[in-house]
């Protein structure tokens, strides 16, 4: 317990209130208009006049003193009520008025009285002192707390007027201030005098309703009638705030007010403070189980709490020791101030550290309404400092403005030892930069995962979007707001590219990036860095949390342009001065601004023509062919210059992407070779649908359901066996052929996209949209959607003319408040004009819909016919499920702005509504800590056992069409090289095998256009047969063979070109074997870890010269006797032939011999 001070007769905290500083005189003019008299801290006097004791001095000037310990509570400052004028001065802002009916020469009329003892003002002074305060000081308000004083019974207690001590009369005396009929005291008789109700906010004082919790801005230049209280404690209908002053309640039975006045003795002071206290957690949404507080104190924000610290008792404990102390005891005044100020841990629960007993929220964001007994400056000073200021009293506009408590040294704990061979550390299948000792163990452990943390097996990767900085007058969202401790990876976005350089716009004090300051906490700038803005921060943030390493993102969908002419030249070859460039810039980047790696999202480094942002069609068409080769050179540069970079460094560089997930859009992007470069890449898992077309449906779904009528043809046509493509499990799948399932991280939408006007479907689910006004690239293949708009797009772009494009594009905690028939205290910020844009008012109700099928939730508003599809929290449990039971590397988030904090649904309101926050980010973190590490080999889910040797020999897909019409189907070559110095093949068992991703249907043909069953060259064991709908892909390889025929050979430095169809698009090849006689190799151009260099022995063929006179058949004769060698060539017989020169027949379909290949 604290030291008891001396008696405080005059300071900070007691009895001293003319030191209050002079600019509280208006402190509620720095209050913003839309803050709630439930956001404020308002000091108040509790028994505001009560400053005479017993009889009056006869002179007219002030009232004798003689019982003053007994009956004073505030501070004498003037005759009374020129006191009520110093404390309004002071910053006080509530009052507590005790009043008795009289009866006099003026009529009945109100005096004031505290007890017996009469306190020479009536309450034509009280509203006096306050009108001409008011009229000096327009922007504040008063809050008036009445009480008829007067029980009627007793020496201590007054009386009414005889006659007119009833409720009845009170309230007729009243309502007279409030329309100037005052009554004379004969019966029903009234005289005309000063009409007080404009002096009051009118809905306090209706007299047949309660009024609800106004906005200061509603309220300024008024008295707020608290509510009139009888002198039991019953409350008067029709007059103050429901709340406060329910309708038929009670005043001392009201768990929102604090009014424990009786303390018996001295000792029982910190009682006294204890419920001061327990009100101030209550008031916060803080609770103490020791004291079982847990389901009593939840945090209600849009309610008003009124908290008396005040009290008396015998002899000993009166007003004036309750409030200021005495020799051996505090007061609770000084109390009081500690606990705001946070010392003598008098407040331990709203500070950090505090001990595990208490819960709920951590901080003291307001105090209430504190009404006290002789205040002094110092601790009105305190009270008022806690109110907020500025333009808006909501944080952020309103939107929320999370943030953690950043302590530091959030390094991952102790890390496991590594190899002292980097090459131990490298992933599996990534391609290594030649001559380059690059520290992966930097980054990697011995087994090729990434070290993420103690306790964390997969990432958790967060798209920071840095146009977000709140200058354009709407919500922002900066460093201090991400939720770093959830976190593995931040990615900044975006930069893009200017003469072929990274770049994120000149330097200057309006550059987001480098050149920007903010005010508020957590933005403060490391002064010690070159450059400010996001940037500064992001430095900042990362030394307090050097387990989360940073990326810098380039390009975008609106920043993908200068990609097209740095990677490709106009006649479609590849730029690669263009690339060299950028590269070295890259690097250059990194190490000047301290980022861990670089994160290009290309959109889209396709064939496919009319695909990518159309405003830069113009730049991407002509170069279109060479995009995927281009692609690929950049990835290899970008991995050799950062490696060389790292191994300069001593810090690895990490190289990711940001993939897409479309079945459409990869169809034109070859079998996505420059993913074998990468670390690892994100799946963009999301934008399946959108407004760009009429088809109404989810946004990312997980599972195909065989409905979507965008694949409608694909169903129908066999060779696809009904796989849908527009699904997470499917694009997950597509990339197995290029990495394992760790270096692949699936993207999590933070945003809705949604339509209106939609027709048929189920609750709008694969319904139809049909937009009249089209954007530019839409509408091309299917009418282009009518996007939602206004309140059901508030995170839209803006046309080419600077209109809004309907696209039903939210962040999540706008999704939320339309679920739950919010409209929000941010409408204004965001954009939206309710007033005078009826597309910008929430009308109809938002209905939450879920498919088990595609695992994939919606917003439906029936009467809008408006359908959002939503990311929520039963999705998101899906996708954590499903990164689980795949093995992926985790998740990515585009964006973390979208996530949200929402108060329990019944609290929910326009004051109260959701907002930015962690729920979604804070479930990823907390359910995938537990998992274990993701799957690290490229060879997980393939029917191959893997060769420990491998030799140089490169199988890969080739020679891909580069015209939109002929992708349909996919009809690239296998090119097989030899590179081992020796010729391989010409054996019966020589096999080629490989596995290719299920994305792709087992359906696989030759360059005759035939299967293995039909006799064709490629066997395939296939992963998965038929449809995906609802299961999902059953495996992740169909495993393809080809077996090289009988004296086939590949000659040192050549290769064996062979053709291959098949339907849906695929990466690989992966798990590659090679076998030759009795031994398997892997190609060493599949990186396997652990996989040792081998020459293998030379083969060949020595098949007999053609003979002239003899038949061959292989219908009868095995394959030896129809082999034979003709003109440096090696030949097999087809059918029956004798006397018929190997390749002088008429054509290859008139030919009887089948060329193998070049002879030995």
């Amino acid at each position: 317990m604290l030291t008891p001070t001396a008696p405080a007769y005059a300071n900070g905290y007691y009895n001293d209130i003319e030191s209050a500083s002079e600019a509280n005189r208006n402190w509620m003019s720095r209050v913003p208009d839309d803050a709630s008299l439930a956001d404020l801290s308002v000091p108040g006097t509790h028994d505001t006049l009560a400053l005479c004791g017993h009889s009056a001095s006869g002179n007219g000037d002030d009232c004798e003193f003689i019982s003053t310990s007994v009956t004073q509570t505030q501070e004498r400052l003037g005759y009374s009520a020129e006191t009520l004028a110093v404390q309004l001065e002071a910053g006080i802002r509530s009052i507590d008025i005790r009043v008795r009916v009289d009866k006099g020469d003026a009529g009945l009329t109100f005096t004031v009285h505290h007890g017996v003892y009469y306190q020479y003002a009536n309450f034509t002074d009280v509203l006096t002192k306050i009108e001409t305060f008011l009229e000096a000081n327009p922007d504040e308000t008063i809050l008036l707390n009445l009480k008829a004083e007067c029980t009627g019974s007793g020496t201590t207690q007054c009386s009414d007027a005889d006659g007119y001590g009833s409720t009845l009369w009170r309230r007729n005396v009243f309502d007279s201030y409030l329309t100037g009929h005052y009554y004379t005291g004969d019966g029903e008789e009234t005289r005309q005098g000063k009409s007080w109700r404009d002096l009051f906010w009118a809905d306090s004082v209706h007299e047949s309703r309660k009024a609800t919790t106004p906005t200061l801005g509603d309220v300024r230049g008024k008295i707020v009638l608290l509510g009139i209280r009888g002198p039991h404690g019953g409350i008067y209908d029709g007059y103050g705030i429901g709340q406060l002053y329910p309708a038929g309640g009670s005043f001392d039975d009201n768990r929102y007010v604090q009014d424990q006045y009786n303390v018996p003795t001295i000792t029982d002071i910190n009682d006294k403070w204890e419920t001061v206290r327990a009100h101030l957690r209550k008031t916060n949404g803080v609770w103490d189980a020791n004291r079982g507080e847990q389901s009593s104190h939840n945090h209600e924000p849009g309610s008003l709490y009124l908290n008396f610290t005040s009290g008396t008792g015998d002899t000993s404990a009166h007003p004036t020791t309750i409030a200021g102390g005495t020799p051996t005891a505090t007061g609770v005044n000084q109390f009081l101030l500690q606990c705001l100020h946070g010392s003598e841990d008098r407040c331990p629960e709203f500070y950090p550290g505090r001990s595990g007993n208490f819960g709920g929220r951590s901080t003291m964001d307001r105090l209430g309404i504190v009404m006290m007994d002789f205040p002094g400056g110092g601790l009105i000073d305190e009270i008022v400092s806690r109110n907020p200021t500025g333009s808006s009293v909501f944080p952020n506009l309103g939107a929320g403005a999370p943030m953690e408590l950043h302590l530091g040294g959030d390094d991952g704990g102790s890390r496991p030892a590594v190899p002292g061979d980097h090459a131990q550390c490298r992933p599996d299948g990534m391609i290594p930069t030649a001559g380059t000792n690059t520290p992966y163990c930097d980054v990697y452990q011995g087994d090729g995962r990434e070290w993420l943390g103690q306790g964390r097996e997969r990432r958790v990767i967060g798209y920071f979007n840095g146009t977000r900085t709140g200058a354009d007058g709407k919500p922002r969202y900066l460093a201090n707001n991400i939720p770093w401790s959830r976190l593995t990876h931040v990615n900044y976005a975006f930069a893009w590219i200017e003469g072929n350089r990274i770049s994120v716009g000149a330097d200057g004090p309006g550059n987001p990036a480098t050149g920007m300051t903010w005010d508020g906490p957590g933005t403060e700038m490391d002064e010690s860095l070159p450059y400010r803005g996001h940037f500064n921060l992001l430095s900042t943030y990362k030394d307090l949390h050097p387990r989360v390493k940073t990326l810098i993102s380039v390009g975008g969908w609106a920043e993908s342009r200068g990609f097209y002419p740095m990677t490709t030249n106009a006649d479609g070859t590849t730029n690669q001065a263009g690339i060299n460039t950028f590269a070295d810039s890259v690097v250059d980047f990194l190490r000047r601004y301290d980022f861990d790696g670089v994160d290009i999202d290309f959109e889209y480094p396709t064939v496919l023509d009319d695909t990518g942002n159309p405003n830069d069609w113009a730049v991407a068409q002509p170069r279109r062919k060479g995009l995927p080769a281009a692609y690929t050179a950049l990835m290899r540069t970008l991995r050799e210059r950062l490696d060389r970079a790292a191994a300069a460094d001593g810090e690895y560089y990490l190289l990711t992407s940001a993939s897409s997930a479309s079945g459409y859009l990869v169809r034109g992007m070859e079998n996505h070779k420059a993913l074998r470069y990468q670390d690892y890449t994100n799946l963009m898992a999301y934008d399946y649908h959108g407004s760009w077309n009429d088809v109404v449906g989810p946004n990312a779904a997980l599972y195909d359901d065989g409905k979507d009528p965008e694949l409608a043809e694909l169903y129908n046509t066999p060779e696809y066996q009904k796989i849908g493509y527009f699904n997470t499990d499917w694009a997950f799948h597509y990339l197995r052929g290029a990495m394992q399932a760790g270096r692949i991280n699936i993207g999590i939408p933070y945003y809705t996209r949604g339509w209106r006007d939609v027709t048929g479907g189920e609750n709008g689910m694969w319904g139809k949209s049909v937009g009249a006004d089209c954007q530019p690239g839409t509408g091309l293949v299917r009418p282009c959607g009518n996007g939602a708009v206004g309140v059901d797009n508030i995170w839209h772009d803006l046309s080419a003319e600077g209109e809004e494009v309907g696209a039903g594009v939210n962040p999540m905690w706008h999704a939320k408040n339309l679920e739950r028939d919010v409209t929000p205290r941010y409408t204004r910020a965001v954009g939206l004009s309710p007033e005078t844009d009826p597309d910008d008012r929430r009308t109809g109700t938002y209905d939450r819909h879920w498919d088990e099928v595609t695992r994939t939730a919606w917003l439906w508003n029936s009467e809008k016919r408006t359908f959002l599809s939503i990311q929520d929290m039963q999705g998101l449990d899906q996708i954590i499920d499903y990164v689980d039971r795949s093995g992926a590397g985790g998740v990515m988030m585009w964006e973390l702005s979208g996530d949200y904090d929402c108060p329990d649904e019944a609290d929910t309101s326009a004051r109260n509504p959701c907002v930015m926050g962690y729920t979604l980010t804070n479930r990823l973190h907390e359910r995938l800590q537990d998992f274990d590490a993701y799957d690290n080999s490229r060879g997980a889910g393939s029917s191959a056992q893997r060769p420990g040797s491998a030799i140089d020999v490169t199988v890969d897909l080739v020679q891909y069409p580069t015209e939109t019409a002929k992708l349909w189907p996919l009809t690239p070559t296998v090119r097989i090289t030899n590179n081992t110095g020796v010729t391989i093949g010409g054996g019966k068992e020589n096999v080629v095998s490989f596995d290719l991703p299920t994305s792709t249907s087992g359906l696989i043909k030759d360059g005759d256009w035939q299967t293995g069953e039909q006799g064709g060259r490629w066997k395939v064991q296939a992963g998965h047969t038929g449809p995906n709908a609802r299961t999902g892909l059953a495996g992740d390889f169909h495993r393809v063979s080809l077996a090289l025929d009988y004296c086939q050979i590949i000659p040192a430095g050549k290769s064996l070109d062979v053709p291959i169809v098949y339907y849906i698009p695929a990466t690989g090849p992966v798990n590659t074997t090679v076998k030759l006689g009795a031994a398997t190799y892997a190609p060493v151009t599949e990186h396997n870890r652990g996989a040792g260099r081998v020459n293998p022995p030379a083969g060949g063929c020595s098949a007999p010269a053609w003979d002239a006179a003899r038949v061959y058949d292989p219908a009868t004769q095995s394959v030896e006797n129809v082999t034979v060698k003709y003109n440096g060539n090696v030949w097999r017989a087809k059918w029956w032939t004798q006397g018929n020169a190997p390749g002088t027949g008429a054509g290859p379909d008139h030919e009887p011999w089948k060329l193998v290949g070049p002879a030995s």
